[in-house]
């Protein structure tokens, strides 16, 4: 019986330095894996509302200038990280000269129900609520340039079409 487990352990030593399959030392293989690509709907303060495909390790400056940066925008404090993880959406918020602003849903319940909206004249909410009564949803950053009409450059920046909404305009 000793010589039995004397021979086991001989032959295990043996497997080991004779480099075989059945060590428990083997050797490390890089399987090379395709980068993820994620499609990030970029709105807001933003130029170019829409959908973006990125990589994962894309840095959140880069995606942001693909949709186009304002003179009113203000980047996320994470700007200098990347993309790594899940990530569907971005909204980039404003700076109204005296203070940062949140950017508001252009189809939201309170745009609907005419309430009033923080650095957003009662007049403007009207503009939309009316264009949504007549016309639908509105769907890109074009429909919400109609809705406002001569008061687009100053205030659509201030809003944004919801990635369930969107439509790229024709």
């Amino acid at each position: 019986m000793k010589r039995l487990a004397v021979a086991v352990i001989f032959v295990l030593i043996a497997l080991t330095f004779a480099g075989c399959a059945l060590t428990p030392y083997h050797p490390s293989t890089v399987e090379t894996v395709a980068a993820r690509t994620f499609d990030v709907y970029v709105c807001g303060a933003v130029a170019n509302e829409g959908f973006y495909s990125v990589e994962a390790g894309t840095s959140w400056t880069e995606l942001v200038s693909l949709a186009g940066l304002l003179a009113q925008s203000i980047m996320p404090e994470f700007y200098t990280d990347t993309i790594t993880g899940d990530v569907d959406r971005l909204v980039i918020n404003y700076y109204d000269g005296q203070k940062a602003c949140n950017c508001v849903n252009a189809n939201s319940v309170a745009i609907a129900m005419r309430l009033p909206i923080a650095n957003i004249p009662d007049w403007v909410v009207e503009r939309i609520a009316d264009h949504i009564e007549a016309h639908g949803t509105i769907r890109n950053k074009q429909q919400l340039a109609q809705a406002l009409g001569d008061a687009a450059e100053d205030f659509c920046y201030r809003f944004f079409v919801d990635m369930v909404d969107y439509e790229k305009a024709d």
